[in-house]
């Protein structure tokens, strides 16, 4: 069985209280969020870090 993979937004917050967003192409969200955790070494050290993750709309 294949799933189509689906680009999603994932906000998090940094220590000086600004939002950044990075997008991640993942089968699904917790796919998506942990793919973000490998890639991004702020969110590995602080995954509770992360605000929302939203599917981008084509």
């Amino acid at each position: 069985m294949s799933t189509a993979e689906q680009a999603y937004s994932i906000c998090y917050k940094k220590p000086d209280g600004f939002t950044e967003c990075t997008s991640i192409s993942a089968a699904d969200v917790v796919k998506a969020r942990i793919l973000a955790m490998e890639f991004n070494d702020y969110i590995k050290q602080h995954p509770n870090c992360i605000c929302s993750i939203l599917p981008v709309q084509d």
